[in-house]
């Protein structure tokens, strides 16, 4: 039976408004020179009313003599409807001001020109908190010339000149240049026996810096020291006997929130790539690029302060470092057959892995578990070497200090040889819930009225570590949550399949800290590709169409998430949860018609 809980209405309000103004300069001042000034405003708003209650919720328990369910009620409602309103919105004002050139010299230099300048006033209608209260700024210039020679050799440049509110007076503004490279190989003279085989290639490369200032979250203007206003504090008063206090009032006590930063500063990133362009046949284009990103002055709390320094709450610094580097491919596939058939084809390929440099988390005792030198969001885990079979075999392997252990729960290795296994046997396993690889392939053909169009996706190099009631098992989840999965039920270690390799180990109905540790036996692969998107459709010969007074007839079939090949089978790989409470994405069919007048 379903609680109907309540209802919400919102309403929202956006208005938007640009303005716009451009003068062009070609026979004023010179050709090719153009101004242009913007203006916006725009306004978002919304409210919200809730009216809710709350019910009374029942378990059942067992049944009667009679078999009748046994409820215990574990909720006790409220009875009554409340009313809770929620308001939001924003106010962004931008002024915008550029002037562009571009202009070819004796039909061999191309060259072009940028100069912009912005700033960005956003406002929160409905701040939470004083500091939520002062508008984001932000203001800048932005500059880009390039050139191009004979459409051969290419050069650009590219700075910005920004400033931010975040920082403190003289470490608001940052300058952050980039250049780039480029030479068309297949436009020389001497490549013209090769044009028709290989009619592009291109070699280019680029190198720069960019800024960010949405550092810190939540934490604004963090050079400024915070104070807390709501410390535990004490009674003023006389006491009385047996320490009752007779008289008194109560006052908050005030310490030092977060300390300032007068440093902090732009976080920045150095980036590079190296790619090439091929082109063959006029029917295949080919994109591969090589690039590496490493970024330094990440804003992150210091973890490394002793505790006799004082500080309540650890003070925000530019020390993280990070290293991203891979390789992006693409393919594209274009042929025209004959005048009633016709190919095309498109792929692509992602590569990319990060290591974290540094994070100012003091060294561990056993250095495998330093968090430098993995990828961000690293997973660490015990190393499971399957289930124990029996006593004899708990007592000849090192004690597992995550209470009882019996036959049938998981056994792990102990890493660093101390006759122990505990969390400092810990280390890093597997991926990251972040792939690494994602591609993508699909094809699209048409043969006269007919089309049909084929799309997937996938990722590689990606682990979770799976994790849940429904996996464990309890009296909780057993007689009051639910289920267990029915793959558990079937395939656990039991007296009678007391298999060392069994996919699950015993079930309990108490908690088995030790079969709930993290570790590589619950490590799943979540590599997975899956039919994205498949259509096919079938427009209507055009002399049909038009003595019913349509320009276009097409119908089609379109299914979306059709199908998902990988080998985790529990729920949607792609879903972000530990034990899949969460919907999974949604297989449609769609049946339709396009009419075109």
């Amino acid at each position: 039976m379903l609680n109907n809980s309540g209802y919400a209405r919102t309403a929202n309000v956006v208005a938007q408004s640009l303005m716009s103004l451009t003068q062009d300069f070609s026979d004023i001042i010179t050709p090719g020179l153009k101004a242009n000034v913007k203006f916006s405003w725009d306004a978002q708003n919304s409210t919200t009313l809730n009216r809710a209650y709350s019910p009374n919720v029942y378990s059942a328990t067992g049944r009667d003599e009679d078999g009748n369910l046994i409820f215990d009620q574990t909720v006790v409602g409220t009875g009554y409807m409340s009313l809770a309103r929620s308001n939001a919105g924003w106010t962004t004002i931008n002024f915008e001001g550029s002037l562009t050139y571009e202009r070819l010299f004796a039909d061999d230099h191309r060259v072009s020109a940028l100069f912009l300048y912005s700033v960005r006033n956003r406002t929160n209608n409905v701040p939470g908190t004083y500091i939520a209260a002062f508008p984001y700024r932000n203001m800048g210039i932005a500059a880009r010339v390039t050139y191009a020679f004979r459409d051969k050799y290419f050069l650009e440049f590219n700075c910005g000149y920004n400033g931010s509110e975040n920082f403190a007076p003289g470490k608001r503004y940052g300058f952050f240049p980039a250049y780039a490279l480029g030479y068309m190989i297949s436009n020389e003279k001497f490549w013209e026996p090769l044009r028709d085989k290989i009619n592009v290639l291109k070699i280019r490369g680029s190198y720069g810096k960019i800024g960010n200032d949405q550092i810190g979250g939540s934490r604004r203007f963090a050079y400024n020291t915070t104070m807390n206003v709501s410390a535990p504090g004490f009674v003023w008063g006389t006491t009385g006997p047996s320490g009752t206090i007779y008289t008194g009032i109560p006052t908050n006590g005030y310490t030092t929130g977060e300390i300032g930063n007068a440093n902090v500063a732009w976080e920045e990133a150095t980036k590079a790539d190296v790619g090439i362009e091929l082109g063959l046949y006029n029917k295949v284009r080919i994109q591969a690029d090589y690039f590496y990103e490493k970024r330094e002055g990440i804003f992150i709390q210091r973890e490394s302060t002793p505790s006799v320094v004082g500080t309540k709450v650890a003070q925000y610094v530019n020390l993280g470092r990070m290293q991203n580097q891979g390789v992006d491919l693409s393919l594209e596939f274009d042929h025209q057959f004959n005048k009633d058939l016709s190919l095309s084809a498109r792929g692509n390929f992602t590569y990319n892995r990060n290591k974290k440099l540094y994070d100012d988390k003091p060294d561990q005792i056993w250095k495998y578990q330093n968090l430098a030198g993995f990828a961000q969001n690293q997973q660490f885990g015990l190393i499971a070497e399957g289930l124990f079979e029996s006593e004899e075999d708990i007592a000849t392997w090192p004690k597992q200090n995550f209470g009882d252990v019996r036959p049938g729960d998981i056994k792990y290795r102990d890493i660093n040889g101390d006759g122990v296994v505990d969390t400092f046997d810990k280390v890093a396993i597997g991926y990251t819930t972040i792939p690494e690889i994602n591609y993508g392939f699909g094809a699209s053909l048409n043969w006269k009225g007919f089309d049909i169009s084929v799309f997937f996706s996938g990722v590689a190099n990606t682990t979770r570590i799976i994790s849940g009631f429904n996996l464990f098992g309890q009296a909780s989840n057993i007689k009051r949550s639910g289920q267990i999965f029915a793959d558990v039920a079937e395939k656990r270690w039991t007296l009678d399949n007391q298999d060392p390799n069994a996919p699950y180990p015993r079930l309990a109905m108490k908690k088995v800290d030790n079969n709930q540790q993290a570790s590589t036996y619950w490590l799943r692969d979540m590599s997975f590709l899956r039919l994205k998107n498949a259509e096919i459709g079938y427009t209507l010969p055009r002399a049909w169409t038009k003595k019913a007074g349509f320009s276009a007839v097409r119908f089609y079939v379109q299914g979306v998430n059709l199908l998902t090949f990988s080998d985790f089978k529990l729920w949607d790989p792609e879903l972000s949860a530990s034990y899949g409470n969460q919907y999974p994405q949604v297989r449609t069919v769609t049946i339709g018609v396009n009419l075109n007048f």
